[in-house]
């Protein structure tokens, strides 16, 4: 087993892809490492705190972990807004499956980093 970090609202996994950039939303693969979301339906456990390359060492902000996180918006995103899970792991206003939260920050277009207050 290896050897992982465990607190109220972060944890560290191994990044089991490729390199995976800051903020970008992420999920568990069954070995138990990392890997960008690829959908809008993947069970996210959170963003990643800081970029990382692959096999090494990611810090998550979790999604039940209280508090606010960082994510990357897909396009423009009002204050206010909620905010779902889209490809890439990135966020969007449109409707999707994955709810991810409230838009505390806005971006005026994509790849912008906004402040999120997570709805799990």
């Amino acid at each position: 087993m290896s050897a992982t970090t465990v607190q109220n609202s972060t944890r560290t996994f191994t990044n089991g892809s490729g390199a995976l950039g800051a903020y970008i939303l992420v999920k568990v693969a069954s070995d138990g490492t990392l890997s960008a979301s690829a959908s809008a339906d993947d069970p996210v456990v959170g963003f990643t705190t800081t970029a990382v390359a692959a096999n090494e060492s990611a810090t998550v902000s979790l999604m039940h972990g209280g508090g606010t996180s960082f994510g990357v918006a897909s396009k423009a995103i009002a204050i206010g807004d909620i905010v779902y899970n889209t490809t890439g792991g990135e966020l969007t206003d449109a409707s999707g499956t994955e709810k991810i939260g409230v838009a505390l920050s806005a971006a005026s277009g994509a790849d912008e980093v906004i402040e999120v207050l997570t709805a799990k």
